[in-house]
């Protein structure tokens, strides 16, 4: 199985502009070819979701969703933040179960509101 790390490292730094370090990832491959990822801690039995891609050409395949699907068998306990402008992604995230258990106003940019998801079994 090839290694997506130096490519999702650059993904993370171009698309959120962060890095890896202290995070553990899970990636889905398509002919090999990386199609989707998401980065996350994990700290006991509860895990936190960093960020969660898709490349284009691939979204809507249920590619996000088998990542974060994955992440149930791993704790016990999700968290996650959603720009509350970011319909598909907060739809997606209501469809998996996750519930909304607070915002932080202003949090993005100095503007947009996060919404704080949780899932827990």
């Amino acid at each position: 199985m090839p290694n997506y790390l130096e490519e999702i490292r650059e993904l993370e730094r171009v698309n959120f502009g962060s890095n890896l370090d202290n995070f553990d990832y899970l990636f889905d491959e398509e002919n090999g070819v990386l199609t989707s990822y998401l980065t996350y801690y994990k700290v006991l039995d509860e895990i936190e979701i960093i960020s969660v891609f898709t490349k284009e050409e691939y979204r809507n395949c249920n590619k996000a969703s088998n990542l974060i699907n994955s992440l149930k068998n791993i704790g016990n306990v999700i968290f996650l933040e959603v720009n509350e402008n970011n319909y598909k992604a907060f739809n997606l995230y209501k469809k998996l179960g996750f519930s909304i258990y607070n915002k932080r106003e202003n949090y993005y940019n100095n503007k947009d509101t996060a919404i704080l998801m949780k899932w827990s079994r």
